[in-house]
């Protein structure tokens, strides 16, 4: 039942030569992968830094303004 399971040694050679895995395959060193973009939107730390600081400063100036309408401080 499993007589022919491998093909034969010659049918191999053939086929990973046509598959481009045989010795006249053209051999590339393999080169390390390229580190994944960390941190949010691919940005960089000093990005980072200047979209922290507008979500600050938006925040602030968000809830003085709902202060303000609110009565919770006066404005003079």
């Amino acid at each position: 039942m499993f007589d022919n399971l491998r093909e034969s040694d010659s049918e191999r050679k053939e086929f990973e030569e046509a598959m481009g895995f045989g010795p006249t395959a053209s051999v590339r060193p393999a080169t390390p992968p390229r580190p994944a973009a960390a941190g949010l939107l691919r940005t960089t730390p000093a990005q980072r830094l200047v979209l922290a600081i507008l979500l600050l400063l938006a925040v602030c100036v968000l809830g003085t303004m709902c202060l303000l309408v609110t009565g919770r401080i006066s404005a003079f």
